[in-house]
């Protein structure tokens, strides 16, 4: 499958490749991935990546947090980019990637609701609360904590990975495990934080593995009926 990857609020896609770096290892017989950048410079995520990456690089986010215009213009700027670039057999979102992704899936099932989605699957890794498109439309920004009604839950495979513990965004993995099908979706838990599971630990490795695979086997499934 051919994976459209975003990453988080202050990183870079350099940034994403060197963390899904092990992920990808166990997953690059099978799959390939694409990188995309988000256009909003933006300060660094020191605690995910100050260890690692020189705090006087550039680092980008998606859209900017608190901004309805800067969110409306990315999920254009997402939609126009999977019309050049796509299509995509899935998505793998990284914190403020998961969000934008989240959110424009809602805001497809609520705009056209009958139209397929442009990918098959998603992963969302240290995911982060989605945005509310319809409230985006009354030029508003508001972050979504869990199901509401009148907003469809996310239909498609997915596959979540997140810290229980995740002191970065708490609630936000389960929030979007909410807010997605159940009988679509699968999760695995680790220990690293609000971070992707690396090498350190080949058991949350596996274990994330395991999920996306269910996912991407899923999807698989249900585009073959």
């Amino acid at each position: 499958m051919r994976f459209l990857c975003l990453h988080g609020a202050g990183t870079s896609t350099q940034v994403l490749e060197t963390q899904t770096a092990a992920l990808r290892y166990e997953l690059e017989q099978y799959h390939t991935f694409d990188f995309v950048e988000g256009i909003v410079k933006y300060p660094m995520a020191p605690a995910e990546i100050k260890s690692f990456f020189p705090a006087d690089d550039q680092y980008f986010a998606y859209f900017s947090h608190d901004s309805a215009e800067s969110l409306r213009t990315a999920l254009l700027d997402f939609s126009t980019f999977l019309g050049l670039e796509g299509p995509y057999d899935a998505v793998l979102a990284f914190s403020h990637g998961a969000s934008l992704i989240s959110t424009y899936i809602l805001q497809r099932l609520l705009n056209h609701p009958s139209a397929p989605l442009p990918f098959k699957c998603a992963v969302f890794i240290s995911g982060t609360y989605p945005l509310d498109p319809r409230a985006l439309e009354a030029g508003e920004f508001r972050v979504l904590k869990g199901p509401e009604e009148g907003l469809p839950l996310l239909p498609l495979p997915t596959a979540h990975v997140w810290d229980i513990t995740d002191r970065v965004c708490p609630g936000g993995g389960q929030a979007l495990w909410d807010m997605c099908k159940d009988s679509e979706s699968w999760k695995a838990l680790h220990h690293e934080g609000h971070n992707v599971p690396s090498a350190r630990s080949k058991k949350d490795i596996i274990q994330a593995v395991r999920v996306i695979q269910r996912a991407v086997d899923r999807s698989s499934s249900v585009r073959a009926h």
